[in-house]
């Protein structure tokens, strides 16, 4: 069975932070990132939407084809949104 795995950061003023707790949606199922903002997940060969966010950040996506086999690692790199709540 495909898996997609990697590591959720915050890049603000130049640092990379890993986000723990970031909030993974693939299709419609969501899933956490673990205390070192890394997330791993098992899928069905196919086309898949990967959405990544938290509170305060910009959201991140991507669209991927996986097929049997398939081991992809995705790292993400979140900015922080300014914007007033």
């Amino acid at each position: 069975m495909p898996i997609v795995f990697g590591q959720i950061n915050l890049l603000e003023k130049g640092v990379v932070y890993p986000v723990s707790a970031a909030i993974i949606t693939l299709d419609d199922v969501m899933l956490s990132a673990n205390e070192r903002g890394e997330y791993n997940m098992t899928m069905n060969p196919g086309i898949h939407r990967i959405m990544v966010g938290q509170i305060g950040m910009h959201q991140s996506r991507v669209t991927l084809k996986v097929v049997p086999g398939d081991s992809i690692r995705i790292d993400f790199q979140l900015r922080p949104d300014l914007r007033p709540l």
